[in-house]
């Protein structure tokens, strides 16, 4: 599996603090059937100043340390980003980071209560500058819990939404779980990644036990495409078809995995 979304390198935001549970975590991900890391911080969100060069040393220390430990795992550069008024201009500056540095995909955080009003201004601008957008943890904003509406005309715009394995298993609560058994039933959530932080904290581990669960309800090809063949094309800067969402089903995940 490809997971494009993780907190995996040390000491730049609130990952992992040192290189050697860094490696730890990757050896966990390793064991849960992951071949391919995409590292990607909190960046533009006020809180952790990464740099883009700060990524692409850590990448770099992190894979030399897997190979000398014998772990046979890509690790990718990029930058989990907060959607702020300046996120077009430093993106396009060369300040924040794309998926894999394909200067293409952008992974962009919303905030977690709200949408923006402006959210579709913001995301045809973004799009208008080249940019292929990924929503990440769209799961566990309050205001697309309320109302999944907002994430139907979310991917209208062509605009993928990135679910979260450890709230497929419901590790974030029943509402969050709820919301991302939702999104996958009705085709709205695009491509499953572990946002993971730390061994203690959103550990690895996940990615595995969610692909069984999505695989209750989707046909194995579609679970490809969540787990593998679009995060592939992500990685590799191609565009991705979008599918057509799917009305709202009666069956509900709680009663197929006994989550009551």
């Amino acid at each position: 599996m490809i997971d494009i979304h993780t907190h995996i390198l040390p000491g730049l935001d609130d990952g992992p603090e040192h290189l050697e549970e860094s490696i730890k975590m990757c050896r966990m991900a390793y064991d849960d059937g992951v071949r391919t890391i995409v590292a990607t911080p909190h960046m533009n969100d006020g809180m952790y100043n990464v740099k883009v060069s700060q990524v692409a040393e850590g990448v770099e220390r992190l894979a030399d340390a897997l190979a000398s430990e014998g772990i046979s795992m890509e690790i990718l550069p990029g930058g989990d980003i907060s959607l702020t008024p300046e996120t077009l201009p430093r993106l396009e500056s060369g300040d924040l980071a794309c998926v894999a540095f394909n200067g293409k995909y952008a992974m962009i955080e919303l905030p977690s209560d709200v949408v923006p009003s402006n959210i579709h201004d913001v995301i045809f601008e973004l799009q208008s500058a080249g940019y292929l957008l990924i929503i990440s943890h769209i799961e566990r904003n309050l205001a697309v819990q309320r109302n999944l509406g907002i994430a139907r005309k979310i991917a209208s715009w062509d605009t993928l939404m990135q679910v979260t394995a450890a709230s497929i298993v419901g590790e974030f609560g029943r509402e969050t779980q709820k919301c991302a058994q939702a999104l996958i039933e009705q085709r709205l959530g695009h491509v499953v990644a572990s946002d993971m932080h730390r061994i203690n904290k959103r550990p690895p581990g996940r990615m595995t036990r969610a692909r069984e669960m999505v695989s209750d309800i989707m046909t194995h090809q579609e679970v490809d495409e969540m787990f593998d063949v679009r995060p592939r094309s992500i990685i590799s800067g191609e565009p991705v078809v979008i599918p057509e969402p799917l009305q709202k089903v009666k069956r509900t995940w709680w009663n197929i995995w006994g989550n009551a």
